[in-house]
C-alpha cells in the first residue's frame, strides 16, 4: 500500500487565510447566468397572473411596443401564451387592450387560443374569441384549437370544444360572436355527461 499523503503545511505566521478584497471582487464580478424572470419580466408577470405588476409595466410605452409585448421567450412563448396557459383572463384582457397579438404563434404554430383550449380555460377562450381570434387556425400539426381540446381532454374540454365549434360555424357572422358568447348557458344533463348548449342569441 502506498503511504498516505502528507498533511497540509501549517500556515505561515502573519499571513491571513481570508481572501483579499481584490480577490473577493474578482469572484463577485464573475458573470452569472441571467435568470428567466429577469430576462423576460413581462412574461413572468403574465405567468404569475400579477395584475398590479402587469399594469405597472404596461403603463410605460416601452412595454406596449409591439416588438416587446409580443416578444417570444426562450421557449417561444409570448406573454399572452402564458396568460392563456395558466388561465389569467384579467391579464389576457390587459395584454390585448395594450396591443398584444392573439395570432402570435410559438415554435409549433400554437397560438394563445390553442393554449387556452388545450388547458380547458373556458374564460380565456371567450376572451380570445371576442378579441378576434380565429377558431379555424391550425398549428403545425394541422390541429385547430377545438381539435387540441378534444385531443388533450382537459377540464371543461367539451364545453370549450362546443364554444369553438359554434364560433367556427358562425364565422360568416363574426360580428354576432359577442352576443352569442354572452348568451351561452351550459346546463349539465347529469353529473357524468357533457355540458350542452341550451340557449344562445
Amino acid at each position: 500500500m502506498p503511504p498516505p499523503p502528507p498533511p497540509p503545511a501549517p500556515p505561515v505566521p502573519g499571513t491571513n487565510l481570508v481572501p483579499s478584497y481584490k480577490e473577493q471582487q474578482k469572484t463577485a464580478l464573475v458573470s452569472r447566468e441571467v435568470r428567466w424572470e429577469d430576462k423576460f419580466p413581462l412574461h413572468c408577470a403574465a405567468q404569475c397572473g400579477s395584475v398590479p405588476r402587469l399594469r405597472e409595466m404596461l403603463g410605460s410605452a416601452h412595454w406596449r411596443c409591439p416588438a416587446v409585448i409580443n416578444a417570444l421567450d426562450d421557449d417561444t412563448w409570448s406573454p399572452l401564451h402564458y396568460s392563456a396557459w395558466y388561465g389569467w383572463s384579467d391579464c389576457a384582457r390587459m395584454l390585448l387592450a395594450c396591443g398584444a397579438d392573439h395570432t402570435v404563434a410559438n415554435l409549433n404554430g400554437g397560438t394563445p387560443l390553442h393554449f387556452a383550449a388545450g388547458c380547458g380555460q373556458l374564460e380565456l377562450v371567450r376572451v380570445l374569441l371576442e378579441a378576434g381570434a380565429d377558431p379555424a387556425i391550425c398549428n403545425h400539426d394541422k390541429m385547430t384549437p377545438s381539435a387540441v381540446a378534444r385531443d388533450l381532454q382537459p377540464r371543461q374540454w367539451q364545453t370549450v370544444k362546443a364554444v369553438l365549434d359554434l364560433c367556427f360555424w358562425m364565422m360568416p357572422k363574426r360580428e354576432q360572436w359577442h352576443d352569442c358568447l354572452l348568451g351561452l348557458k351550459f346546463i349539465p344533463r347529469n353529473q357524468s355527461t357533457a355540458l350542452t348548449f341550451t340557449a344562445y342569441r
